[in-house]
């Protein structure tokens, strides 16, 4: 079933990185979400969010509270991109249907 958009409403894509990844995936592997927050096989994310935000910072701190409380942990850590670019926290954002978002947390490794 398709959902309804209102027109402040946007349907884009989540990339999860690393342990943001691993995070959401738990969660998704644990219950069904509903048509408008789905994940596929490739670990992105369907989700429907409102197209204007003040500032990346606001975007993310919704992301990471109150949609997925379960990235708090890592919140401070985690970078976002838009469609590719990096977004500065204080820069605001405008998002458009279709556009891809990464929560992107730093990576270790040897």
């Amino acid at each position: 079933m398709d959902s309804i958009l209102t027109p402040n409403q946007v349907e884009v894509s989540i990339l999860a990185f690393a342990g943001a990844r691993d995070l959401l995936l738990q969660q998704h592997s644990r219950v069904n979400e509903s048509s408008n927050d789905q994940s596929n096989n490739g670990g992105e994310i369907r989700l429907t969010l409102q197209s204007s935000w003040p500032r990346a910072y606001d975007l993310r701190k919704f992301l990471c509270q109150i949609k997925w409380p379960q990235l708090q942990p890592i919140e401070q850590t985690i970078a976002i991109a838009l469609n590719l670019k990096y977004l500065s926290l204080n820069e605001s954002v405008e998002i458009n249907s279709g556009d891809t978002i990464a929560l992107i947390p730093p990576i270790s490794g040897g």
